[in-house]
């Protein structure tokens, strides 16, 4: 993974190792969160923005991905195949005090916490696609839950074709978010690649610090 500054320059590379799946900043944007692959095991990861040594955060065996900070920086929500299915996770900023948040018939990938952190949006893929695979031609449903303890039903807001690519990580874009999601639950429009009819085999992913001062990047390879 690299940052450069917002406004162009030199790239500055920022893991040592790889392969390093960017997924976005710290609230406060000390850290940068991603899923390592080290030693054939996918994990959560997080590294100083500064570069330096990274901290593991997960050790289960199997598939975590998708990390995303809460908006107040207290908790990372990821998901994981480490109950069977895929389902939404919880845990600590330091990885501490991990928790199971969905538990239902879906493979569930990529969660986004609404900036009130009140809402969480994820993908939701059908029974016939495989716990640890999310292709990207495949119909999904956008679906939301409340990120207060217990969490509730999930509710489905969109019905989509897409997969991999569609929601991985949160950018600002001038495309309308689907209908309602932004006026009910508060989310900043986030691309919806999945409204492309296009392969996202290798989905470049972008996120800008929250200073708006430098832009963390990587390119996914196909399958990531």
């Amino acid at each position: 993974m690299y940052t450069v500054p917002i406004e162009g320059g030199t790239p500055r590379r920022i893991t040592a190792l790889g392969p390093s799946y960017l997924h976005g900043w710290s609230p406060d944007g000390r850290f940068l969160v991603y899923t390592g692959e080290r030693n054939d095991e996918f994990d959560v990861y997080r590294i100083s923005a500064d570069g330096g040594e990274e901290t593991r955060l997960t050790t289960t065996p199997g598939l975590d991905d998708g990390p995303e900070y809460s908006p107040d920086g207290q908790y990372i929500y990821f998901n994981s195949v480490r109950s069977g299915t895929m389902q939404i996770w919880r845990m600590r900023a330091d990885g501490s005090a991990q928790e199971q948040v969905t538990s239902d018939q879906y493979n569930n990938w990529f969660p986004h916490v609404s900036p009130n952190g009140q809402w969480i949006a994820f993908l939701s893929f059908m029974q016939d696609v495989a716990p640890s695979d999310h292709p990207f031609y495949k119909p999904v449903y956008l679906r939301v839950i409340s990120a207060r303890e217990g969490g509730g039903i999930a509710r489905v807001v969109a019905y989509v074709y897409g997969g991999q690519g569609t929601i991985n990580v949160p950018v600002l874009v001038a495309r309308q978010p689907a209908a309602g999601v932004r006026q009910q639950y508060g989310f900043t429009p986030f691309a919806l690649m999945a409204s492309c009819r296009t392969s996202c085999t290798s989905t470049p992913k972008l996120a800008i610090a929250p200073s708006a001062s430098c832009l963390a990047l990587g390119q996914s390879p196909p399958g990531s």
